[in-house]
């Protein structure tokens, strides 16, 4: 820590977040996802419990990943958000 340096200003370890490529490349995993999802035979049964429209849930995911992998936690500030349990229970 150099002398201007406080604890609370000193460098983080970069987090997960950070090093696959900010959000940027957390929406294009989300996006992948549901790519492959949309498109691959052997996700039919999964896809098929989805909406037609899926531009909400990869959203969620967006957010959900930013938060769970040290970036800005989205998907927890939402008001509606709920436990990833409670989410696939139905």
């Amino acid at each position: 820590m150099s002398s201007t340096e406080t604890p609370a200003t000193a460098a983080r370890p970069p987090t997960p977040y950070g090093l696959v490529g900010g959000e940027a490349m957390v929406r294009r995993i989300a996006d992948r996802f549901y790519d492959i999802m949309d498109s691959a035979p052997e996700a039919a049964r999964i896809r098929a419990l989805h909406a037609e429209d899926l531009s909400a849930v990869r959203d969620r995911l967006f957010e959900f990943l930013s938060g769970w992998l040290g970036g800005p936690p989205l998907y927890f500030q939402r008001p509606d958000h709920k436990c990833i349990m409670s989410a696939h229970r139905p």
